[in-house]
């Protein structure tokens, strides 16, 4: 499915600009921009579901793309009432996952296993994992090229002046995408030239055929993705058998059911509003501001009523930032944070603060924070130098501006048999061969029909490829539930 700008979750203002070029980009979507193809299903999800138009102007003030998804994932929990859930979204060169936990930000992460700034080491993310152009590696061995953010010009199949092939063009090759149904038929896609790119660029130089090669980037696509899975899920101490794995993205249900199989996942939702779930989910997300005032002192003469005024002073602006949202006090709910370190360390970590019954650290609260960062030290390193005196390095708060549940609705019941919303067969690849598979139209699919694999289903902004072995049931929600063999 064609996505629009590549979401690497930028958040901060070391990475303002990258927020403001996605925020571009949605407010491009939602007044009417014909510029990506994906600015049709955010702009009808916007005006079916009445978001406001402060929605979109004040996105940049959330900074957190991720909550976007993440709140979406735990709307779909709630409505299945599911205990754990998995999330994975493929759209083009983006992915992401996420555990139902509370996001605790230490001011650092790792990308790649390099470290970065201003990302948390312990968000179980999968930043950056790029997909979308395969390539042959000077030792012979495929890759998969992570360079560009954008999807200019995108897949050969776009027509729009695309030269190296993409998961998109393979997946068109193998059958799953219908070139003339994206977008409800309004975006259609040429196959001038994709097979040929394929089988020059990555068939002829490994001794492949055309649909081998289309299907060895299919399989590396879910290969990388279900090893990245299992790094963050090992990291989290987690098993992802014990979670449902909720699928999003225009991509994202093409590949998810086979990734699923790998991590031993039997079910998997799609909600039917994938294809613009993340950007649907930061629109409705809460809003949040992260301010943080340098403060530097030995902890022993740090002054905690210092700290008070500077948290009274950092949300009191935080206050009057959000009021352009339209949000009063009553509305906010203020995280406060002390920032430490070692000396002689060149980073440092938040820890939450210890207030007391009044509202207000005192002295003691204070000590007991200090006390806090050598355990969180302890935990996140390994060890504390417990005989060192920590520095106050700042001081931070983040507010939260919650906003309203938005009520979707539910699905209609099904209305006779599934045969109705058979569309058209065509061969697909699976197994080994290409089999003739029914295709199903989405939108005559009702709450309660079940649909056996192999099998595709069209939904207007996104397919779902249903494996053998796999069935899929519409619930009144409107989810895909799959269930695996």
């Amino acid at each position: 499915m064609p996505g629009g700008a590549h979401l690497a979750l930028p958040r901060g203002d070391a990475d303002r600009a990258g927020v403001r070029a996605h925020v571009d980009d949605a407010r491009g979507c939602l007044r009417g921009s014909e510029a990506l193809p994906l600015s049709r299903p955010a702009r009808a999800l916007a005006a079916r579901w009445g978001l406001p138009p402060r929605s979109a102007d004040h996105a940049e003030q959330r900074r957190d793309h991720d909550r976007g998804t993440a709140r979406q994932a735990r709307g779909c929990r709630a409505r299945i009432r599911a205990d754990r859930r998995r999330d994975r979204r493929v759209r083009g060169r983006g992915a992401l996952g996420c555990f139902g936990l509370r996001r605790d930000r230490h001011g650092r992460h790792e990308l790649r296993g390099v470290p970065r700034a201003r990302r948390s080491a312990r968000d179980p993310e999968l930043l950056e994992l790029a997909a979308s152009l395969p390539r042959r590696a000077a030792d012979d061995r495929d890759a998969l090229d992570r360079r560009g953010r954008r999807v200019d010009p995108g897949p050969i199949c776009y027509g729009r002046g695309g030269t190296r092939p993409t998961v998109t063009d393979a997946n068109l090759v193998l059958g799953y995408i219908n070139p003339e149904a994206l977008c409800g038929g309004e975006f259609k896609l040429t196959q001038a030239g994709v097979r040929e790119a394929i089988l020059e660029q990555i068939g002829k130089p490994l001794g492949l055929g055309l649909v081998e090669a289309a299907h060895g980037i299919f399989r590396i696509v879910n290969a990388n993705m279900a090893n990245a899975i299992r790094r963050v899920s090992s990291n989290a101490g987690h098993d992802p058998r014990d979670f449902h794995m909720v699928v999003y993205g225009g991509n994202g249900p093409i590949h998810a059911p086979l990734q699923a199989e790998e991590l031993g996942i039997r079910k998997l939702l799609v909600p039917k509003t994938s294809p613009a779930f993340s950007a649907l989910g930061l629109l409705i997300a809460d809003y949040v501001v992260d301010r943080l005032r340098s403060y530097i002192s030995p902890s022993s003469r740090a002054s905690a009523e210092r700290v008070n005024e500077i948290f009274a002073e950092l949300e009191d602006e935080a206050e009057r930032e959000l009021a352009a949202a339209g949000l009063s006090r009553s509305d906010l709910e203020f995280r406060r944070f002390v920032n430490f370190c070692y000396p002689g360390q060149t980073f440092d970590m938040a820890v939450p603060a210890r207030i007391g019954k009044a509202g207000r650290m005192s002295e003691l609260d204070l000590a007991a924070t200090v006390v806090a960062f050598h355990d969180l030290h302890e935990e996140l390193h390994a060890y504390a130098a417990r005989d060192e005196e920590p520095v106050v390095r700042s001081v931070r708060v983040q507010t939260t501006g919650r906003t309203a549940p938005l009520a979707l609705g539910e699905s209609a019941a099904a209305d006779g048999p599934l045969e109705r919303a058979l569309r058209a067969r065509r061969p697909a690849y699976f197994g080994g061969r290409f089999d003739d598979t029914p295709v199903y139209d989405g939108d005559r699919i009702g709450a309660g029909h079940v649909i056996h694999g192999p099998a595709i289903v069209e939904e207007r902004f996104t397919t779902i490829v249903i494996q053998p072995g796999h069935s899929a049931e519409l619930d009144r929600f409107g989810n895909y539930e799959i269930t695996l063999a």
